[in-house]
Order: C-alpha cells, then structure tokens, then sequence
C-alpha cells in the first residue's frame, strides 16, 4: 500500500491521536522524520481500533465508530491487495485513508472527551504539598474523584485505586522525594501524577477489558494538570509516560527483547521532547514506584518482590539481582 507523501504529515498526526487513545499497539514505532518518507504502512494499527467498540455503551455511538472503523479497514485492505492502486491514483487514496482517520479521531475525541471540573484549584493543592501528607493529598482528590478512587483497579490483589495510590505514593516519598529529579521535575508534579496516574482503570475495568485504559486515563489527566496550571511539558510528558509501558514489559520473565524495548523508549523520548538520559531515569523513577507497590515493602501483599532489593537504611530502591544485568544492557544500548 502506497500514501501520498505529502499526507504523511497528517497520518502522523492521526496515529499519534488515535494513541492516546490505546488503539495503537505498543510493538509500534514511530517517528515523524520515517513517517513523512514513507511508501508504505503497516495495517496492525487497526486492528486494536475494535477495542474500542466494546467500551462504547451508547448503541448508536456503537453503530457509528463501527461503520467508521469498517470503512478504514476496508479502504487499507483495498491499498495493500495484490491489485494495489495505481500510481496516478495514490493521491486519491491516501486523501481518502487521511479522512477516514480523521472522522475516527474526531468521533473518539468526541466520546472520550471527558469533562472534569476541579472543585479545588492549585492553590489548594500546593498549601497540601507545603504540609505534605499522604492523607491530606487523598483527602484533596476524594473531593472530586471519591467514586473512582473507591473503585476496584481490575487486579488479583483486590486494591482499590485510592488503595493503590496510596502505596505508590509510599515508595515514592521512601526513596525518590529527598533526590534531585530528572529534567527538573518536582514532587509536586510526580505526586500529583501518581494521583492521576490510573484514574482511568475503574471505567477500564466496567468496560471489561484493561487494555483500554489509557483511552479512559489520558484526557481526564490531560484536563486535570490543566487546570492546576501545570506547564504544557509536564502534561506532555505525563501522556508519553502514561502511553505504553515498556519497562514492564521488557523486565517481565519472557518479555520484550532489549532492542524493540530501547526502540520504544527512544521514540517515547522524542516524543515527550527530552533528552534521552532524562526521560529514561524519569521512566525508571515511575515503573519502580508504581511496580514495587505490588510488595509488602509499600504495605501491600506480597506478589513483586522478584524484581527489587529495598534498602531502608540508605533509602535506596534498587533491582535485583535477576534484573539488575536486563538493565544494564537497556542501559548499554541507550548509552544512558
């Protein structure tokens, strides 16, 4: 299947929506530069649109995203057949896959546009992070987001999110907190994030398939640091970080190989408009936070120990020694 280059440009821009989303499977990697120099295009991306049928309770909403994701599918599978189109008709065609893409990202947007009005402002929560508490910040957010905090997260344990956040948060304020932080990150900002960080999973969960959880979590987070006035590259960096996780999916027993792993992380980089070494020591800080909760070192049941050794005396979070070599070779393949 052929494109027209010169709508590349607005394909990128699409597939990086239609991400936000969660329809775009992780083993995809993308980069602007490769997009707009690009003859042809892979349709596994369109596949995981039909999640998103499943999550939709409104019947006629239902209807319509699947004609949309019906009519995309059909007009790729046209472009990629043995009787691909012909050259003069390219332009045509990709004017035509462009549109398709774009009705779908506009009927997503309009569905997952979530409204949150925040009944504090960030006044409130920087007086919370003055006499920081992990109490008084939950109290903060039970304001507005009572109901999904109380809600179950979709894991054997049997947390709740507020349960959940709760235990991040421990692991964080135990061994990152008192450190200088990557990119000139503060606690206020990664606190906060760690709030935000799953508020999607409950309705991810009703929907009945976690995978979709992003599509839930991303612009509720998106709307919230807005609205507490946090600065256009920390929201960005929340939504890269929160698109994908690499990190878990490299260090689990059997996962993803070293160099897919450091492709991802490099592209999730660029994206988020940080350096390399930055993003990564930023990416570590929220995997082990948000990993080592599963442990009986945050006050949880036992289930991750495997992956860490907890140093209290020296407040140090560390891997262990079975992952310890895993990282080190990320490390050395991201000259990090």
């Amino acid at each position: 299947m052929l494109f027209h280059r010169i709508f590349n440009s607005k394909l990128y821009n699409h597939v990086e929506e239609l991400r936000k989303f969660g329809v775009v499977p992780d083993n995809w990697i993308w980069y602007k530069a490769r997009v707009e120099q690009l003859n042809g295009i892979s349709e596994d991306f369109l596949r995981d649109i039909k999640l998103l049928h499943d999550s939709i309770k409104d019947e006629e909403k239902r209807k319509t995203v699947v004609h949309l994701i019906e009519k995309l599918h059909n007009a790729v599978k046209y472009m990629m057949s043995e009787y691909s189109v012909q050259l003069k008709d390219q332009k045509t065609q990709a004017e035509q896959v462009n549109d398709l893409a774009k009705h779908l990202l506009d009927f997503l947007t309009n569905v997952n546009d979530k409204k949150i009005k925040l009944s504090f402002t960030r006044n409130d929560l920087n007086a919370v992070m003055k006499n920081y508490s992990i109490e008084a910040l939950i109290n903060l957010f039970r304001k507005d987001f009572g109901e999904l905090l109380a809600s179950d997260v979709g894991v054997w344990e049997k947390y709740t999110l507020e349960q959940h956040n709760i235990m991040v948060l421990t692991q964080f304020d135990k061994y990152f907190s008192h450190k200088t932080l990557p990119a000139g990150m503060t606690t206020t900002f990664l606190r906060t994030f760690i709030m935000l960080h799953d508020i999607g999973k409950p309705d991810a969960v009703k929907a009945g398939n976690n995978k979709l959880q992003h599509k839930f979590t991303l612009p509720i987070i998106k709307s919230v640091l807005q609205q507490l006035n946090f600065s256009d590259q920390e929201i960005l960096i929340s939504l890269v970080i929160l698109d994908g996780d690499p990190l878990g999916s490299y260090i689990r027993r059997g996962g993803l190989p070293v160099t897919i792993t450091a492709n991802k992380i490099n592209a999730m980089a660029m994206r988020a408009n940080l350096s390399l070494k930055d993003f990564f020591e930023l990416l570590l800080i929220c995997y082990m936070c948000d990993a080592s909760s599963y442990t009986e070192d945050s006050g949880g049941v036992k289930s991750l120990e495997w992956i860490f050794e907890f140093d209290h005396k020296n407040r140090a979070l560390r891997f262990s020694e079975e992952v310890t070599p895993k990282i080190l070779e990320l490390r050395r393949i991201l000259n990090t």
